[in-house]
C-alpha cells in the first residue's frame, strides 16, 4: 500500500503539472488525456500486487495484437507481395488512427519538440520494416528471427543510460526467462539445407539492422508520449511509413493493380490491429518501464506461432514446448512479483 501511495502521488504530481500547463494553452484534449492517466493508473496500481501490473497488461495487449497482425500479414504477402502489403496496410493504419486521434493532432504544434522526435522515429519506423521483411527474404528465419526479436534489450540499455529506469531484480529473473524462452521457440528441430554462408550473412545483417532500428524505435517512443499521448506517435509513425513505401513502390515499378476483395479484408485487419498494437505499446511504456513492455511485447513472434498451430494445424517441437513455459514463467514472475 505504502508503494501504491508513492507512485500515485508521484505520478498525480507530475500528471497535474502538466494538465495546468494545458489548461492554460486552452487544449482540453491534453488535459482529457492526462486524467485518463492518472485515472487508469490509480485503479490498476491499486489492485497491481492482486491482479496485474499495468505496463505487463499493455505489453501483452501489444503482443497480442501484433502477433495476430503478422499472422494475416504474411497470409496477404503471399497473394499481393509484401512492400505492397506494407504500404496498404500503413495506409489503412492513417485512416484508422486519423478517426481516432481527431483534434488530438494539435498536440503536435503544441509540443514541436516532440513532434520532430516523432517524426524521426516514424523514418526509424520504416526502415526497422523494410529490413525485417527484407532479411526474411534472402535470409534464414531461424536466424533472422532470433536476433530482430531481441531489440528490447538494446532498447532497456537505452532507458538505462538515457531516462535511468530501474527494473527490480525479480523482473530481470522475469525478462531473462521471456528472452532464454524467446530463443528456445524460435530454434528450427528440423533445419532446412544449407543456404551458403553468403546468403546467412546477407539475412543476419539485415536482422541486425532490424534490431538496431526497433531498439531505438521502442525507446524513443517513451521520450514522446508523455507530451503526445499514445494516440498520435501511432498517426504519425503510419503516415511516415506509408510516403516512404510509396515512393518505393513507385521506384520499383509499382502499378495501382487491382486487389483483390479477399486481400482487401486482410489488409484492412492487418492496419487496425496493428495500429491498435502500437498504441498498447505506447500506453504501456508512458505507465511503467521500457525494459518490461518491450520484453513482453516482443512476444509477438511466438503469439504468430501458436496462430499457425491452432489456425494451421502446424505441431509444437518439444524444445518450443519448454520455450512457452519459460515464457510463462517469466510473464508470471513481472506480473505478481514487485
Amino acid at each position: 500500500m505504502a508503494r501504491f501511495r508513492l507512485q500515485l502521488g508521484l505520478r498525480t504530481h507530475h500528471e497535474m503539472s502538466r494538465m495546468d500547463s494545458g489548461c492554460c494553452g486552452g487544449n482540453l484534449y491534453q488535459v482529457s488525456t492526462q486524467l485518463n492517466r492518472v485515472t487508469i493508473g490509480c485503479i490498476w496500481e491499486s489492485a497491481g500486487s492482486k491482479i496485474l501490473d499495468t505496463s505487463l497488461a499493455y505489453g501483452l495487449a501489444a503482443a497480442f495484437c501484433w502477433g495476430s497482425a503478422d499472422f494475416v500479414a504474411k497470409i496477404a504477402t503471399a497473394r499481393i507481395g509484401y512492400l505492397k502489403t506494407a504500404f496498404c496496410m500503413q495506409l489503412v493504419g492513417v485512416a484508422f488512427m486519423s478517426l481516432i486521434v481527431g483534434s488530438g493532432v494539435m498536440l503536435l504544434e503544441k509540443f514541436p519538440s516532440a513532434a520532430c522526435i516523432v517524426v524521426l522515429l516514424g523514418v526509424v519506423n520504416a526502415i526497422a520494416t523494410l529490413a525485417l521483411y527484407k532479411g526474411f527474404e534472402v535470409g534464414k528465419l531461424s536466424i533472422v528471427s532470433p536476433i530482430a526479436s531481441s531489440y528490447p534489450a538494446l532498447s532497456s540499455i537505452l532507458a538505462l543510460v538515457f531516462l535511468n529506469e530501474r527494473v527490480s531484480s525479480s523482473r530481470y529473473v522475469g525478462i531473462a526467462c521471456i528472452f532464454v524462452g524467446m530463443l528456445i521457440v524460435s530454434l528450427q528441430s528440423n533445419p532446412t539445407p544449407s543456404l551458403g554462408a553468403k546468403r546467412i550473412a546477407a539475412g543476419a545483417g539485415y536482422a541486425l539492422i532490424a534490431f538496431a532500428f526497433m531498439g531505438i524505435l521502442f525507446f524513443g517512443v517513451k521520450i514522446v508520449v508523455y507530451d503526445l499521448g499514445g494516440l498520435v506517435p501511432v498517426l504519425v509513425f503510419r503516415i511516415a511509413s506509408t510516403a516512404i513505401f510509396g515512393a518505393l513502390l513507385l521506384l520499383n515499378g509499382g502499378r495501382a493493380a487491382r486487389i483483390p476483395t479477399s486481400a482487401l479484408y486482410l489488409i484492412g485487419f492487418v492496419g487496425v490491429v496493428d495500429s491498435l498494437a502500437n498504441v498498447a505499446y505506447n500506453i504501456g511504456v508512458s505507465v511503467g518501464t521500457v525494459a518490461v513492455v518491450s520484453f513482453v511485447s516482443s512476444l509477438f513472434s511466438v503469439v504468430t506461432l501458436l496462430l499457425a498451430v491452432v489456425m494451421l494445424k502446424e505441431r509444437l517441437s518439444k524444445h518450443q514446448v519448454i520455450g512457452i513455459i519459460l515464457l510463462i514463467s517469466g510473464i508470471a514472475v513481472i506480473g505478481y512479483l514487485p
